[in-house]
C-alpha cells in the first residue's frame, strides 16, 4: 500500500513537470471546485521536487537518463531565479519566474532547500554505485501497473484490467 501511495505521489510531480511551468512543480493543484494549478512555487517545493525525482529513480519509476534530465532542468531554472544576497526568495511565479509579492526570504524554506540538497548530493553518490538496471526497476514497473489497474477498475474497463494483470504476472516472472 505504501508503494502505491509513493507512486501516486510521484504521479503528481511527474504530470506537472512541464516546460510551461519552467520545470518547477507548482505549490498545489486544486481539484474542486475546478481544476486549477497554482502558478507559484517556493524553495521548499523545489527541494521536494528534487527529492521526489531522486525517490522516483530509487523506486524504479524513472531511469537514470530521465533522472539526470529532470534534475538538470530544475537546476537550470533555479539559475534563472532572482535572489537576495544569494538566497532564494520565498515565492516565484512558475510561468514568468518573477518573485511574488511581498518579496521576502524565509529561513525555514531556505533551510528546507539546503537540507534537501544535502540529501540529493548523498543520493547522487549512491546512484553512482548502483546498477543501471536492477530488480528495483521491475518493482517500479509493477507499482505503475498496479496503479493503472486501479484506475481501470475505477472507470470499469474489465478487458483492460485483465491485460494489465497479465502484464503484471509477466513482470513478476522476470523478477
Amino acid at each position: 500500500e505504501l508503494q502505491l501511495i509513493a507512486r501516486k505521489t510521484w504521479k503528481y510531480f511527474d504530470e506537472l513537470f512541464e516546460e510551461r511551468y519552467n520545470w518547477l512543480s507548482p505549490d498545489n493543484y486544486q481539484v474542486s471546485p475546478s481544476n486549477v494549478t497554482a502558478n507559484r512555487t517556493s524553495p521548499t517545493n523545489i527541494g521536494l521536487q528534487l527529492l521526489s525525482t531522486l525517490t522516483a529513480r530509487d523506486m524504479g519509476y524513472i531511469g537514470i537518463i530521465e533522472f539526470i534530465d529532470r534534475v538538470d532542468k530544475v537546476f537550470g531554472t533555479m539559475d534563472k531565479l532572482q535572489r537576495w544576497n544569494g538566497h532564494f526568495y520565498n515565492w516565484y511565479n512558475t510561468r514568468t519566474l518573477e518573485v511574488l509579492n511581498p518579496q521576502y526570504v524565509s529561513t525555514v524554506d531556505s533551510g528546507n532547500l539546503l537540507a534537501y540538497l544535502i540529501v540529493l548530493k548523498n543520493g547522487l553518490k549512491d546512484i553512482t554505485d548502483a546498477p543501471i538496471i536492477s530488480k528495483t526497476n521491475f518493482n517500479g514497473l509493477l507499482d505503475t501497473a498496479k496503479l493503472a489497474e486501479l484506475e481501470f477498475e475505477e472507470y470499469n474497463c474489465p478487458q483492460t484490467i485483465e491485460q494489465w494483470k497479465q502484464l503484471t504476472w509477466r513482470i513478476k516472472d522476470i523478477i
